[in-house]
């Protein structure tokens, strides 16, 4: 039952040691870094190469960090390159951006936020359906309940930015999909709609070296945690190989 198994998960989860989350935990973020190196080594922007190395420096340290403190201070240098990143790869002007961040956006964060949303429901209603815990993350360690499902979304964060970067240099979204308000660029009604309209597209694409589509790699990775739980099965983090 739904009750037995969310029991069978905290008691699975109570009885890890340490080392065990932070080695979950450091992959989780490896997955991260990954993913947006094969994704934008695949796309070939131009002036990207170095910061592409930055990204290889960071992530070679997560394998042997032995502390989350660790783990965390190369996941935010990197965070900090893949904006950069993502910001060479903007083709319309309009749409750059100094800075990630959440609050009073730009109209490049705008888009972030909103395909980040979209990816965190689907990916809470699929840690929900399975029976399992929606706050037993291994790497984050919030108060909201939702860690679990933070940490799932991680390996897939760059699927959002490969969308908002395609919509953008197909013109797809423009600066008539946004309005200015007191806490800074919203989508617009139509803005909402093509967006959610192309982000399920998004979930039915497969992409080059995958073996399903975005939604089905979702699926499969809390089945991952549900394994974990059930028969104590490690847990695989997706990462997606470069095709070359």
């Amino acid at each position: 039952s739904c009750e037995n198994l969310l029991y069978d998960h905290l008691q699975q989860y109570k009885n890890m040691k340490l080392s065990s989350k932070t080695i979950i935990a450091g992959n989780i973020v490896f997955a991260m870094i990954m993913n947006y190196i094969s994704f934008f080594e695949d796309s070939l922007s131009m002036n990207t190469e170095p910061l592409i190395l930055e990204l290889h420096s960071c992530v070679q340290h997560i394998p042997g960090s032995s502390s989350m403190s660790k783990i965390l201070f190369y996941k935010k240098k990197a965070e900090e390159i893949i904006f950069k990143l993502i910001n060479r790869s903007v083709t319309d002007s309009w749409f750059y951006s100094p800075s990630r961040k959440k609050r009073h956006p730009d109209p490049l964060n705008c888009l972030m936020n909103y395909g980040n949303y979209i990816l965190f429901t689907l990916c809470q209603i699929t840690v929900r359906s399975k029976g399992l815990h929606p706050g037993l993350g291994f790497f984050y360690n919030n108060n909201t309940g939702t860690s679990l499902v933070c940490d799932i979304m991680e390996p897939f964060y760059f699927r959002v930015t490969r969308l908002i970067l395609r919509m953008i240099h197909q013109g797809k979204i423009t600066k008539n999909h946004f309005i200015r308000s007191n806490t800074g660029w919203q989508l617009s009604h139509d803005g909402i709609m093509d967006f959610t309209r192309a982000f399920e597209g998004e979930l039915l694409s497969i992409m080059p070296g995958d073996q399903s589509c975005l939604k089905n790699l979702i699926d499969a990775q809390v089945f991952c945690i549900y394994d974990w739980v059930k028969n104590g099965n490690p847990v695989r983090i997706y990462t997606r190989e470069r095709v070359r």
